[in-house]
């Protein structure tokens, strides 16, 4: 829980500088890694210590998860639909809560039935194994759209005022995004928007 409050504090510059994918793929990956230190694996030293990081690291995915993921769909929701921005909001959180809550009623009967028949070490590497898999897969899958925020919040102070100058058109709810994002790394550096 620790970790959690100490990462989220910082959720909302990170998921500006690096946007929501990537946040997420960060996410990810520290569910993956936190998992094998649960029932530490041969290669780790059997102590409560290395189960303590191992829950340290597994705070990570709540913040690195939780926002960006509800922000993504907002952002898909408004893509898609014609409501009003309080109705996409709750639609937002419902779907997101619906995931969660379906993730946490099959989970414990996966991870059951893995421990049951083989071992918890064993349930938890092929935990983590789904995990990467899962990371790799999403990351694939919105490559281009993480190149993307990667590349347009790389900026330099020098490169700012070139890119103000230049009128933006708008042709897709992802550029969108990403313009509302830069906005407000810009208004934080003194810039206005009209």
């Amino acid at each position: 829980m620790f970790s959690y409050f100490l990462f989220l504090q910082g959720i909302g510059s990170t998921c500006n500088y690096l946007g929501f994918k990537f946040t997420i793929v960060i996410g990810l990956l520290s569910i993956s890694i936190g998992v094998l230190f649960l029932p530490p694996i041969d290669l780790l030293p059997q102590s409560s210590i290395t189960v303590m990081i191992g829950l340290f690291i597994l705070g990570v995915p709540g913040a690195f998860i939780n926002s960006p993921a509800i922000c993504d769909l907002i952002v898909v929701l408004k893509r898609k639909t014609l409501h009003e921005d309080a109705h996409i909001n709750d639609m937002a959180s419902a779907i997101y809560n619906l995931g969660l809550n379906f993730g946490e009623a099959i989970g414990p009967i996966f991870g059951g039935y893995l421990t049951e028949n083989y071992s918890f070490p064993k349930s938890a590497e092929c935990t983590s194994t789904i995990a990467i898999c899962y990371t790799i897969f999403f990351f694939l899958i919105n490559i281009k759209e993480i190149q993307n925020n990667l590349m347009k919040f790389n900026i330099n102070d020098d490169k700012i005022e070139p890119m103000l100058d230049t009128k933006m058109k708008i042709t897709s709810g992802e550029q969108l995004s990403v313009i509302l994002h830069s906005g407000d790394i810009l208004r934080g550096r003194g810039y206005s928007f009209e």
